[in-house]
């Protein structure tokens, strides 16, 4: 996995994380829905004009506007509730209504004889009247925040939660995907390139370089005392040799390319690089080698330097590297030779 691919996948999960927390900040902050919020007030409007019903009734006033006001509120709130399916609603409306009729019923009365017991009446009925609508209220405040928890902060926030889970199922196949292109890539012990996939690399460089006339030079290197890192176990040898090209990747550009041919036989391929240039490389990567301590056997690199000839075929540069690994293997002083 590229950088590339790192960031296009960090900044997903960023951008989903931003989602949520977003819908979280947003919806925890929602009051009630619009259409509740307005049923709210015309119960408010009905409990407010029941106040002022009586007032005026009982001060001698005609309350003709207020009582108006009232029918028109309660039948749009039974409206609201016969649309909306609210059964709970409809049954308090309904309520509301049988009171309301039969407080209208007492204030006729009332204009016709203002008795006392009538205005007893009156007062307690209003009261119970007002009690209904203040517990329609009540229901409705109550629906309503569950609708605001459902539809406003649960929904989102499970879609939210789904669209994550797809980007995540996603992302998972890419690595999967490109876990398993670099299983078919690279030597598992080491983590360098394997023949296969540097043979077909390879033969992208020898294209490039016979067009343009680009030098490329290869290393092949061998460990010496590898017969002996052995005598400590496949594992520490393994270890070994993982920091072995974790070292040679450090000291070498990150265009050049490390390869494992063999168990104890590696190469570095070098693009835009010429004979010269490619030996101070190999005798630099030579003295690190010998300077780091790797562990129970100090370590040491016998190379063999070639630059591309254009036109060569792949095993024509690969076998004049090897040429040259093997006459340096010969020579015990120089343990580094051009070819």
């Amino acid at each position: 996995m590229n950088s590339q691919q790192k960031g296009l996948y960090i900044g997903g999960f960023v951008v989903m994380l931003l989602v949520i927390a977003g819908n979280l900040f947003l919806f925890s902050r929602m009051s009630l829905l619009k259409d509740d919020a307005s049923v709210i007030n015309l119960l408010d409007a009905v409990m407010g004009g029941i106040q002022r019903t009586v007032k005026a009734e009982l001060g001698g006033r005609n309350a003709d506007p207020f009582i108006n006001e009232i029918d028109r509120s309660l039948s749009l709130l039974g409206e609201h509730a016969e649309v909306t399916g609210n059964a709970e609603m409809a049954l308090s409306v309904t309520e509301t209504l049988k009171e309301w009729d039969r407080l209208k019923e007492l204030l006729l009365l009332h204009r016709r004889d203002a008795a006392p017991e009538l205005r007893d009446q009156i007062l307690v009925w209003s009261e119970s009247l007002w009690d209904t609508s203040a517990k329609a209220v009540r229901v409705v405040q109550a629906d309503a925040e569950r609708r605001v928890k459902l539809f406003y902060f649960l929904l989102p926030n499970i879609i939210s939660f789904l669209i994550l889970l797809l980007f995540a199922v996603v992302l998972g196949r890419l690595y999967l995907r490109n876990k398993l292109l670099h299983l078919a890539t690279h030597d598992t012990a080491t983590g360098a390139l394997n023949p296969v996939a540097f043979n077909y690399i390879l033969q992208q460089y020898l294209l490039l370089s016979d067009r343009y006339e680009r030098p490329s030079a290869l290393i092949m290197f061998s460990l010496d005392g590898y017969d002996r890192l052995l005598l400590h176990g496949r594992d520490k040898t393994a270890k070994v040799l993982s920091l072995l090209v974790e070292l040679v990747q450090r000291a070498t550009r990150r265009t050049d390319i490390v390869v494992r041919f063999a168990d104890d036989r590696f190469g570095l391929l070098l693009p835009e690089t010429d004979l010269p240039r490619a030996v101070k490389i190999a005798e630099k990567l030579r003295t690190e080698v010998i300077a780091f301590h790797f562990g129970p056997e100090p370590l040491a690199l016998t190379a063999g330097v070639t630059q591309l000839v254009p036109g060569e075929s792949p095993d024509m540069f690969l076998g004049r590297a090897e040429s040259a690994l093997k006459k340096a293997q010969k020579d015990e002083e120089k343990r580094i030779e051009a070819f």
